[in-house]
């Protein structure tokens, strides 16, 4: 038999089948997951030409960038983005629900409303994640994929676009990183890219 649920308009219980879109893309992608073992690793480089020094965490919180004293301010302002490479994959699912009617579609727009963000998904990946933040938002879109040999997804090459509270875009980010397998966890080796804060000003790391 089929049990039909039907919730008054204005309800703010999630739709189920959106949660478990996104869970299924979460499980899919192959690094920053949420339920992975937490890894620590060292950010050794250059940022337009000036060396840094600082190191990268991933747990149960996210991923967090912190740098050396002796790192210069625009590289702290700037590489920060960094830690936008798993905001899809932190948030609690509850709540989730689609942003437009469902329909047969290779894709769904679903937003989560106690975090504000919206997500992207086609295919079992998470191609596009619009967090919300105190003084604006960031937008992360995957240009580029890489899949493992479970069938997984590695988002090798993105684009991160950050927006003040206006809407009005503050920065961009090109960012292509490379993964390796480690105890079982796909760990960022090495980021690369460039940071644009302007028509004509940009940054290589």
């Amino acid at each position: 038999y089929t049990t039909l649920t039907v919730h008054p308009a204005g309800t703010t219980e999630g739709d189920g089948l959106a949660s478990a879109l996104l869970a299924d893309a979460r499980g899919a992608a192959a690094a920053f997951s949420a339920d992975a073992p937490a890894w620590r690793g060292r950010l050794q480089g250059r940022f337009d030409d000036e060396e840094i020094r600082g190191s990268l965490v991933n747990d149960e919180g996210g991923t967090k960038v912190s740098f050396a004293s002796s790192a210069p301010e625009a590289a702290r302002s700037s590489l920060a983005m960094l830690e936008a490479l798993d905001d899809a994959g932190q948030e609690s699912l509850a709540g989730a629900r689609f942003n437009s009617p469902r329909v047969a579609s290779l894709d769904a727009s679903i937003t989560i409303p106690e975090s504000g963000q919206t997500f992207l998904v086609r295919n079992r990946r998470i191609e596009s994640v619009l967090t919300p933040g105190e003084s604006g938002s960031r937008r992360v879109d995957v240009l580029e994929w890489e899949s493992t040999d479970d069938q997984r997804h590695l988002p090798t090459r993105v684009l991160v676009t950050e927006f003040d509270a206006t809407g009005a875009i503050k920065g961009v980010a090109i960012l292509k990183t490379e993964f390796s397998l480690q105890n079982g966890v796909q760990v960022p080796t090495s980021h690369s890219g460039t940071m644009i804060d302007g028509p004509s000003a940009a940054s290589l790391f």
